[in-house]
């Protein structure tokens, strides 16, 4: 019973990966793909429950079971960590950070930041009271370029900030993403895209809309080095990631060799589930490096990411 429970789960992320239009029927398809990792987990726990539970005619069903543990782990291979590659000396810094409405420890945040040390700051879900905290303050002090606004005081924060040391002339803004010119720490231009799309839960075809309108821009500015970077509300796996990334962007933690590394579903000590805040490279920009730092109060961890102009 157990090992065709795990047989079924393994499939039913299989399905949803091989026919990812699915995800647009079900709000719940569309969550339950975010775990497609996880489905070598379960195809591993069917094999060893066919191997061990039935007679030896039997486990010949192990077969196709080790079928299933393959295709899945060849589409998860790019979770595996590989050598980073060479940076340029036209280089930029950005850190991301969903602050959960505001309900991070900015003393916390302010602490995980400086010690990132960003050129550029996106801050997602934030509000005044936020970022006019002493510590927090103290550090944006040291970014006088701004771009998008702090929600105002006594509303719910959903608003997107960035800040950056070197100067940012916003050239875009559609719901939920701002669209952004900046420059690398030798003064070459690169255009940045701050982006928090809706998430499943709000309506899939919310979810399915604001990806398009983001992949919309994308194309608008992949003509030169372009960076995109936010909480994404998709996994790899996700029918979105698929829509933002076709005009021709990579995984930044892919491209650098970081690994997997989730960034939501943990809180306050517990491990992150899943990686839905990303930054995204074009073919002008590598990815030299991708880390994540947790801050207690948010279900997201923030992201650092190096990339360098080729």
């Amino acid at each position: 019973m157990i090992a065709a429970a795990a047989a079924l789960t393994g499939a039913v992320l299989v399905a949803l990966q091989l026919f990812p239009d699915w995800q647009f029927r079900s709000r719940s398809a569309a969550m339950f793909v975010a775990f497609a990792p996880y489905g070598i987990l379960a195809w591993l726990l069917a094999i060893v429950l066919v191997l061990v539970a039935t007679r030896r005619w039997a486990r010949f069903w192990a077969a196709p079971l080790v079928a299933m543990l393959v295709l899945q782990s060849v589409w998860s291979s790019g979770y595996l960590p590989g050598p980073a590659p060479a940076a340029s000396t036209s280089t930029l810094r950005i850190a991301s950070f969903n602050t959960l409405h505001g309900q991070a420890d900015a003393d916390v945040a302010a602490q995980q930041l400086a010690a990132a040390d960003p050129d550029v700051i996106v801050l997602i879900e934030v509000g005044e009271e936020f970022v006019e905290s002493t510590p927090l303050a103290a550090l944006l002090a040291g970014y006088p370029h701004r771009a998008g606004l702090a929600t105002p005081r006594r509303e719910v924060a959903i608003n997107t900030l960035v800040v950056a040391r070197h100067p940012l002339e916003q050239v875009g803004e559609v719901t939920q993403h701002i669209v952004l010119t900046t420059t690398t720490t030798d003064g070459r231009p690169v255009t940045m895209i701050a982006a928090h799309p809706s998430n499943m839960t709000h309506g899939l075809g919310k979810w399915r809309a604001e990806a398009s309108r983001l992949a919309d821009d994308v194309r608008a500015h992949i003509a030169g080095p372009l960076v995109v970077v936010g909480d994404l509300n998709t996994t790899r796996e996700g029918a979105t990631y698929a829509i933002i990334t076709e005009p021709g962007l990579q995984d930044a933690a892919q491209q650098s060799g970081a690994g997997w590394r989730p960034t939501f579903g943990g809180r306050d000590g517990f491990p992150a589930l899943i990686a839905i805040d990303h930054a995204l490279v074009n073919d002008q920009v590598v990815a030299n490096r991708f880390d994540t730092f947790a801050v207690p109060g948010s279900d997201h961890r923030g992201i650092v990411v190096d990339v360098s102009l080729r």
